[in-house]
């Protein structure tokens, strides 16, 4: 929510990027966005569902602190690409993990709590993200973007124990030597 309600004003109106190039940018950013979700399925298939939503958790985390250090129209296009792209792909691999993860009426329950939190979120984040249009600081806006990385980071580390958790208490796999996701997954 920080990021969303602050990113635009703060590019053209800090570091001076045209307002029609961030549109252009996320306009290229939601086309690439639309294409990325089965690569990257395939990609978490492939790589082990958890291990690389916990990747993709990092890489988001990384790329919105970088949104701090960007100067121009060039690196505002390609995080911007690159994060939407992510963030796009995030949820049917989140999906993924939390069904190989919780089974049955949990799962649902789950799912539904994760949606609550986010939007509890990013209210929070439009809140703080007026704190800082009244500052007027760039250095608010840094600290918007850096603590908007931490947080993805902090979800990864989360993320992380809880599958941890998930592959120790599982029971082991049948004698048909079938793996699920988790399984595949040793932390």
């Amino acid at each position: 929510g920080m990021f969303f309600a602050s990113f635009a004003l703060y590019f053209v109106g800090v570091v001076g990027i045209a307002a029609t190039e961030v549109a252009l940018a996320a306009t290229i950013a939601g086309a690439v966005a639309l294409l990325a979700p089965v690569p990257l399925g395939r990609l978490a298939d492939r790589l082990g569902t958890g291990r690389f939503y916990v990747a993709l958790l990092l890489l988001r985390g990384l790329g919105y602190g970088c949104f701090a250090f960007v100067t121009d129209f060039n690196g505002f296009l390609l995080l911007t690409v690159l994060l939407t792209a992510a963030d796009r792909s995030s949820s049917p691999i989140q999906q993924a993990v939390v069904t190989a993860v919780i089974s049955g009426q949990d799962r649902t329950r789950t799912m539904a709590s994760i949606r609550a939190v986010r939007n509890i979120g990013l209210t929070v984040g439009f809140l703080l993200a007026g704190a800082a249009f009244a500052a007027a600081q760039p250095s608010v806006f840094i600290a918007i973007f850096v603590s908007n990385g931490l947080s993805f980071v902090v979800v990864a580390v989360m993320v992380r124990r809880v599958l941890t958790k998930a592959v120790l208490e599982r029971p082991a796999p049948a004698a048909t030597g079938q793996r699920t996701c988790i399984e595949r997954t040793p932390w």
